[in-house]
């Protein structure tokens, strides 16, 4: 979770982070039992990545017009 002082830089390494961790939960022995829960998961790792490339827009166009 960023705040709202972030810098692009700092949304950036948390977005790439939030990247990493979506990689890596494929990266898990896919069971049965476990799929349904790394698909939960990946959906879930996905949305925030969509949710911090919106704010970095918002962020950077805010930048913009002040």
């Amino acid at each position: 979770v960023f705040e709202l002082g972030d810098s692009v830089n700092q949304i950036d390494t948390k977005n790439e982070s939030k990247n990493k961790s979506a990689i890596e939960l494929l990266k898990v022995p896919k069971t049965v039992k476990n799929l349904k829960d790394i698909k939960k998961r990946k959906a879930l790792a996905n949305l925030e990545i969509n949710s911090l490339a919106k704010l970095k827009a918002l962020y950077l166009s805010l930048a913009e017009n002040c």
